[in-house]
């Protein structure tokens, strides 16, 4: 065997925990023991495995159990162990000097699917883990904790330990909690006390980390894989998706980053609780939401963007209690709705003390915009009660101006 594949070999019996391979190929060349090879370290590798004993032989050859991954950025071995092998490897790595706070390794920890989260999550607590990190999440950096990941997943044991131990969804930090965190200020002591509600505060920089425990509170578990960011712009929008499950025959789907622009109401009494909103819209459970590039599925998306990005570039705002946008097309393919009615049917009060609206969207056909623009928009809600419309989505619901 060639020293190459024998190198190859050795990888595969370091991930697979094979010790006394391994042994022998280090004594034959002890080179190999620093470096990388097949695109990660050893103990990258081995982590990889649930072999207690290949951690523990790795380091003693002087393997560096904070090294990072080759790739990998900031990702530790100790991330992986954390996530993927059993919880002996990674308590391995701790007691033999890893970080348990580099790179965060209460993400993989509340994330592991073994079935033993709320462990490892103690587990890195009892080395001295901070479980109430903030860090960017997702494409468009909301600020998150390991609260919020777990609540977002739905993850009830994982949460109700974290609350337990004090930790907080990343709503209720103020934004000098936040912006110490994100590096964008002096650190902060751990349990400083909030200053929600200071009148020293500038506009909120987490609308959006409270629009998503907003709908994950009341609409259900937010799927992360699913964010899409959209192509930079003003504002910066992402639309986000809540499957259907047995308790949730629907799909939502919803936007952030619309509400960190201040609209241009009027001075009109009440209008100022009108200036900051998110959109919403429901979809039947069996929506092919994850279909972005077929027109046949992707046009929820499209508007929801599309009347997202249209305060800013109207230098308008999207109305009161109820509105309408025209779409001076139809909506999709095959489709004979040509508008949408906003009605603002839910609203959260934001730590800063200002309201934000959430808009649920309704494709119209063009009879009922025109019963709208002919008697108003009460007349339009009323034909829709009369015939116990649903605002669920359907694009072949009953047209009730006729």
């Amino acid at each position: 065997m060639s020293a190459d594949d024998l190198a190859i070999r050795l990888v595969d019996a370091v991930s697979d925990g094979d010790v006394a391979f391994a042994k022998r190929c280090f004594s034959e060349h002890p080179e190999w023991i620093s470096g990388e090879h097949c695109g990660d370290t050893w103990l990258g590798h081995a982590s990889m495995s649930d072999s207690v004993e290949m951690i523990q032989f790795l380091i003693s050859l002087g393997c560096d159990v904070n090294q990072l991954r080759k790739g990998r950025g900031s990702r530790r071995v100790l991330n992986n162990a954390i996530g993927n092998a059993s919880i002996e490897v990674a308590q391995a790595m701790l007691e033999a000097g890893a970080d348990a706070n580099a790179g965060l390794p209460i993400l993989g920890a509340v994330l592991c699917d073994r079935g033993d989260a709320r462990e490892r999550v103690q587990l890195l607590e009892q080395y001295g883990a901070n479980l109430h990190v903030v860090y960017p999440f997702g494409p468009d950096s909301v600020p998150m904790t390991p609260l919020g990941l777990a609540t977002v997943y739905g993850l009830d044991d994982v949460v109700e330990y974290l609350r337990s131990r004090g930790a907080r969804l990343p709503s209720e930090y103020s934004p000098q909690e936040i912006a110490a965190y994100l590096g964008e200020s002096e650190p902060i002591a751990e349990n400083a006390p909030s200053q929600t509600g200071s009148a020293e505060q500038d506009v909120s920089p987490t609308y959006a980390a409270q629009t998503l425990a907003y709908f994950t509170e009341h609409f259900g578990p937010v799927d992360p894989l699913s964010l899409i960011e959209i192509v930079p712009s003003e504002p910066q929008v992402t639309v986000h998706f809540i499957p259907a499950d047995a308790s949730r025959k629907c799909v939502t789907l919803f936007t952030t980053g619309l509400a960190e622009v201040e609209m241009k109401a009027p001075d009109d009494e009440g209008a100022a609780d009108f200036r900051h909103a998110e959109l919403f819209l429901q979809l039947p459970a069996d929506w092919k939401y994850r279909e972005y590039e077929d027109p046949q599925y992707a046009w929820p998306i499209h508007w929801l963007r599309t009347i997202a990005r249209y305060p800013v570039a109207a230098d308008a705002w999207l109305g009161g209690p109820a509105t309408i946008f025209d779409a001076g097309e139809p909506l999709g393919p095959g489709l004979r709705f040509d508008s949408w009615l906003l009605i603002a049917e839910r609203k959260y009060a934001a730590h800063d003390g200002r309201t934000v609206q959430l808009y649920r969207l309704t494709p119209l056909y063009p009879e009922e915009r025109e019963l709208e623009d002919r008697d108003g928009i009460g007349a339009l809600l009323r034909a829709f009660d009369k015939r116990g419309t649903p605002f669920v989505i359907d694009p072949n619901r009953r047209n009730v101006a006729m």
